[in-house]
């Protein structure tokens, strides 16, 4: 199992910045699409329900809003309204440049004794010098997990590329202190320790930047934020051929070890990887150019990695890279 936050000792650091709280794990599965046209208000916040009901979380959902251009605060409505939002009945949400879906509840061994679930989906506003909304967007949905979901993690990455057109995609497992929704949406963790933020502040700030601009649908060589357990990739990614390995499907299928694909749809293809696969050909894929970030990892399912991760995490042994 790929938990992006278990390069960091979170007992360690607790112990030492947050002594009046005993850290336990609390895990959170979470999904980030991108799509190169905003599919509208209303696609997005049926998109951002479907997930919560694919969770069964739509009883523990409490908070909605949406926010509209020009304004700096979202609107609020209540959760329960969240249909009609879908329905079109919300007259002044026509020109919402986003909308938001998020609930929480009850958790020992975290900051505030409660994790937080949900998702959010908009419009992406550019960092470059032309400043404002673009018409791509971004949305994630998180969920709490006891184990590897990479299943569930599946079923709402088809539903991304089915109901709003999601081109790219990754499922992630982070732990609640690590904030995966900031990680989604590119922000920094919440967690204020020097080593921590150092060591994330280039991987977080580098696919922010990238998002942030017309690079990511622009002709030529694509970029992936990370390899991750399940990928969801499209025909922008297997147009052009990556860097000296050609094109990707061809070399995905080209030997066993890489990967298996699956379609859904619509030009749109499902790359899921076992721990000992990404481990393998991670390193090549940052070589040929396709990854934004390939910072350490720790893959929980191969034999260098202990039950309770303590990190920075050290080299593992040598494998074999085909």
């Amino acid at each position: 199992m790929f938990v992006t936050s278990d390069v960091f000792d979170l007992k360690k650091i607790t112990e030492r910045i947050y002594s009046h709280f005993p850290w336990r794990e609390n895990l959170l599965g979470g999904i980030a699409v991108h799509g190169p046209k905003w599919p509208g208000y209303q696609a997005m916040a049926a998109f951002l329900f479907e997930c919560a009901r694919e969770c069964d979380l739509l009883d523990k959902m409490y908070y909605a809003s949406y926010a509209l251009p020009g304004e700096h605060r979202s609107r609020e409505f209540k959760s329960t309204s969240f249909q009609r939002l879908i329905d079109g009945k919300f007259v002044k949400a026509r020109e919402a440049k986003s909308v938001l879906f998020r609930g929480d509840q009850p958790a020992i061994g975290t900051l505030y004794n409660t994790i937080f679930f949900g998702g959010n989906g908009g419009r992406t506003y550019s960092l470059g010098p032309e400043r404002g909304l673009l018409d791509q967007y971004g949305a994630n949905f998180i969920f709490p997990l006891t184990s590897d979901q990479s299943e569930l993690g599946s079923r709402l990455l088809r539903l991304a590329a089915k109901m709003i057109g999601a081109d790219y995609g990754y499922y992630f497992i982070r732990d609640d202190l690590c904030s995966p929704i900031h990680y989604s949406n590119g922000v920094l963790p919440g967690v204020y320790y020097p080593t921590m933020l150092d060591y994330e502040h280039d991987e977080v700030m580098a696919w922010r930047n990238f998002v942030g601009t017309h690079r990511m649908w622009s002709p030529g060589q694509p970029s992936f934020r990370d390899l991750f357990q399940v990928n969801l990739i499209s025909e922008r990614h297997t147009r052009e051929p990556i860097g000296s390995l050609g094109y990707l499907t061809e070399w995905i299928a080209a030997k066993p070890g890489r990967g298996q694909l699956q379609d859904v749809g619509a030009g749109r293809l499902l790359w899921s990887l076992t721990d000992a696969e990404m481990y393998d050909i991670r390193p090549l894929l940052d070589e040929a150019g396709l990854l934004m970030s390939c910072r350490d990892r720790v893959y929980r399912d191969l034999p260098y990695a202990s039950h309770r991760i303590a990190q920075p995490a050290s080299t593992p042994p040598p494998r074999s890279v085909h």
